[in-house]
């Protein structure tokens, strides 16, 4: 019976406390808090500064793993020389031209990484799309000098 009374008096007070608390006074809804051009400026500015540094994040990172290909790619050019040392001289000739190509168009993709760096934000997309073409190019190129040696 004392745990009924005291559910009920909880209950009581539970209700009493809610009818209190809907007695507070809410402003008005039509009052809206004052907006000034200059708010939605500085708002404006600081969606841009972090537009902005995210896209410089993403070159930033977009820039280091074309410097990592282009790594890869001088290790594989260097293979590529060392196995010429070992070849006999018609074959090393024409493996010489392949990697002369070779190492003109990484450096080709090499520049177009390093005009990331200056590159505006809007402008960079573009980069971007040439360097993964050059690469690609790059690549395929290394993929069939490789293809000639073999055979």
């Amino acid at each position: 019976m004392k745990n009924v009374t005291s559910i009920m008096a909880t209950i009581i007070f539970l209700i009493c406390y809610s009818f209190l608390g809907c007695g507070e006074q809410q402003k008005p809804a039509d009052k809206q808090p004052n907006v000034t051009t200059k708010d939605i400026k500085k708002e404006v500015q600081d969606v841009v500064k972090t537009a902005s540094a995210f896209t410089e994040q993403q070159k930033k990172e977009y820039q280091k793993q074309m410097e990592a290909k282009l790594k890869e790619f001088d290790q594989k050019i260097n293979t590529m020389i060392t196995q010429i040392e070992n070849m006999k001289e018609s074959a090393n000739e024409e493996l010489k031209e392949e990697i002369d190509t070779l190492s003109n168009k990484k450096e080709e993709v090499a520049q177009k990484i390093d005009a990331i760096k200056v590159a505006s934000d809007d402008a960079w997309e573009e980069l971007k799309i040439g360097i993964d073409n050059a690469l690609a190019e790059l690549e395929n190129a290394l993929e069939q000098a490789s293809v000639s040696k073999d055979s």
